[in-house]
């Protein structure tokens, strides 16, 4: 049996060679793929057979890991991009559908399903949710490509084939957005995505090139953080991986519209505190404005306090100013000298979500997401707050992980929600905190970088609103093929 707790590995380690071809793709490392395509089936009450059959044919189509890595290789050594990428998700209601055993999957997040978790997660109530995630969510089906026009084609052979013993009950289409420098946005403008669990040792050995020595932060990961054995398979080497997928709309033009408004608040603060002193009485509203804004630095950094890096992704814990190096890929950090939260708080979402500290690593995911919606302005120019989107845009966040309760449910409720973590009082995340936690605490905002006397307190709300979603597990090849 292989022993999932190395790190990292070889990929060219044959001993890894029967793990890599019957575990499915894009869990071990990020597809890569631009544009995707999310298929949600619920199937017919009398037409077993039929989608057992299918899933069987279909088991040959998706893209093993090790065929993805093979891929990445090929692509790497002659710059040949990889075809079609598939792969299949089940519901634990798919597996009740065929009425499978079930009791071998220990993770009580996916038996009882997203929606049954609403009031440890905070999320909105089922009912509120878009149409197509209302009813019970037997498969998923993710298909991508670099190349749309073909990824359309690939998706209506699949919806033909699938729609004879399914429903198709919502399809969501994903897109990547990038900067000028090429980094993976969000739609809110940060480059997202940097901080990843990394398991192979080219990945590790690229991280160390790209980031400055010491390293701050190991992203190094074990196999089983997110991979589990396949309770239904017999094959000795057959894992799979619990798989959260969460439909998340970002209202973009109202969040810039409360960060610029977050960024006055706290300049007006300063201008409060220096209109007294003799060299500034009598000064009109603008010149104390002038100073009070040198005095702040930069007014991006009221954004970087939310979210913990500058749009570029400069940690701000590192930086008073955006543009460092490489920021579109710098991680090797810690907050160990920001001890107060005066550079970057307490609440801030990366601070929040992955504390850097080295307990903390056990918590943390292989994310997946993808953005989507159609942005009328280009995200490579410096829009106004007015030519933002404010619905139909978001982020489909996918992750993959050995426990959805002990990852993320963890994260979501323990830290994401939590006002007291990780300090009493600093308030939930301001970008995935959930609207049903009552009376948050005020996060604490330093007025003067690095300044723990300056720190003072305001509200930011949540521009995120949950529209759907549901726990999977991606089963092993080998229990697909044999289904």
């Amino acid at each position: 049996m292989i022993n999932l707790k190395n790190a990292p590995i070889d990929q060219n380690d044959l001993t890894y060679d029967s793990l890599f071809s019957n575990l499915q793709g894009n869990i071990l490392k990020q597809h890569g793929r631009s544009y995707t395509t999310n298929i949600f089936l619920k199937f017919d009450k009398n037409k077993h057979n039929s989608a057992k059959k299918w899933i069987n044919n279909f088991s040959n189509q998706i893209t093993s890991c090790k065929k993805q890595l093979s891929e990445n290789a090929n692509y790497k050594r002659n710059g040949v991009s990889g075809g079609t990428f598939f792969s299949l998700l089940l519901s634990a209601k798919a597996y009740d559908y065929f009425a499978l055993d079930t009791s071998g999957f220990h993770d009580k997040a996916f038996l009882g399903g997203m929606d049954s978790r609403q009031s440890i997660l905070k999320d909105t109530v089922k009912s509120k949710w878009e149409i197509g995630f209302r009813e019970t969510i037997h498969a998923m089906i993710i298909i991508a490509d670099t190349d749309n026009n073909v990824l359309g084609q690939k998706v209506k052979t699949i919806i033909e084939q699938v729609r004879k013993f399914s429903k198709i009950l919502t399809i969501e289409y994903g897109s990547a957005i990038r900067n000028e420098n090429g980094d993976g946005l969000e739609h809110f403008g940060y480059v997202d995505g940097i901080s990843q669990p990394l398991f192979f040792k080219d990945e590790i050995q690229k991280y160390e090139s790209q980031n400055s020595k010491p390293l701050l932060f190991n992203p190094e990961a074990q196999l089983d953080l997110v991979l589990v054995k396949d309770p239904l398979s017999n094959d000795t080497d057959a894992y799979g991986s619990y798989f959260v997928f969460r439909k998340l709309e970002q209202h973009v033009k109202d969040f810039k519209k409360a960060e610029e408004s977050l960024t006055k608040s706290l300049i007006n603060e300063i201008i409060e505190k220096i209109k007294t002193k003799p060299e500034n009485i009598g000064l009109s509203y603008n010149k104390l404005k002038e100073k009070a804004t040198l005095i702040f630095g930069d007014e991006e950094r009221g954004g970087a306090m939310l979210v913990g890096r500058f749009e570029d992704g400069t940690p701000v814990t590192v930086s008073e100013t955006d543009g460092w190096i490489d920021a579109g890929v710098y991680n090797n950090f810690n907050y160990d000298k920001d001890s107060a939260g005066a550079k970057c708080p307490f609440h801030s979402h990366i601070r929040k979500t992955n504390p850097r500290e080295l307990d903390s690593k056990k918590s943390i995911m292989a994310r997946r997401g993808i953005t989507y919606g159609n942005r009328n302005v280009s995200t490579k120019i410096d829009l106004d707050v007015e030519q933002m989107p404010n619905k139909d845009v978001g982020l489909l966040f996918m992750s993959f992980q050995r426990s959805i309760v002990d990852q993320f449910e963890f994260i979501q409720d323990s830290w994401a929600n939590k006002p007291d973590f990780p300090n009493p009082k600093v308030g939930i995340d301001p970008i995935i905190g959930q609207h049903g936690i009552k009376n948050p605490s005020k996060g604490n905002f330093a007025t003067i970088y690095g300044d723990k006397t300056s720190m003072i307190p305001r509200d930011f709300q949540s521009f995120v609103t949950l529209k759907g979603g549901e726990y999977f597990f991606a089963p092993s090849l080998n229990f697909l093929r044999n289904f």
